[in-house]
């Protein structure tokens, strides 16, 4: 189940179950807990082996002052396999941001991967989308918002984050196990969760560019 290796001489956390069957691995979005995945994971489990790892910043995964990107993600994506010593080609999943890590993964390390599944992906277009005139998500969501927020947020204490930032569970996760729900709230309540995602919001249209196969 959950355990730590240590990748560029850090931390990271890892998930990982199920012993038969064509590995699978899932990337998760940006800001987003491997937690979310909770039942989709079990699922897989009970046929398939399934691995999912929190990005350096996220959950328990240590961060430094490196500055993140879908590079770094895929780097590390190889070095945990190898560790792993899962050297078959694996289903690669990536949501999201996940998503855009995925596609830079399979463009640099394509043999390794038997198929590639994305849900809801950052697009390799980023660049071109950003472009689009969408004034109400223009207004309230911008890179330059996130970006001021997450710089604020990554510099203070996590008892002072705590009093600002209180996830609200959707109904679906609140049928999770106890301490599931628990690790999602604290997950969002973490300043390296935002200063990863400083790098990885700051990084995102260039490594959409280099994400293209």
């Amino acid at each position: 189940m959950k355990h730590f290796v240590v990748i560029n001489d850090k931390k990271v956390e890892v998930l990982q179950k199920g012993q038969h069957g064509i590995p699978i691995v899932i990337l998760t979005g940006m800001g987003c807990s491997f937690e979310e995945w909770y039942e989709v994971f079990e699922t897989l489990s009970k046929t398939n082996q399934v691995l999912m790892f929190h990005r350096p910043g996220l959950g328990e995964s240590e961060i430094g002052d490196d500055n993140r990107n879908t590079h770094d993600a895929a780097e590390e994506l190889h070095a945990l396999l190898a560790l792993l010593k899962i050297a078959e080609p694996v289903i690669l999943v990536g949501h999201s941001y996940g998503g855009l890590c995925a596609q830079h993964y399979v463009k640099m390390y394509n043999k390794n991967v038997r198929a590639l599944v994305l849900v809801d992906s950052t697009s390799v277009d980023l660049n071109i989308l950003d472009k689009l005139d969408l004034p109400v998500l223009n207004r309230e969501s911008t890179d330059e918002v996130w970006l001021e927020k997450c710089t604020s947020y990554s510099l203070m204490k996590q008892d002072e984050l705590s009093e600002i930032i209180n996830p609200i569970l959707t109904h679906k996760q609140k049928q999770l196990p106890d301490e599931i729900q628990q690790r999602l709230i604290e997950f969002q309540q973490k300043p390296s969760l935002y200063k990863a995602m400083h790098s990885e919001i700051k990084n995102w249209g260039k490594d959409a560019k280099l994400s293209r196969v």
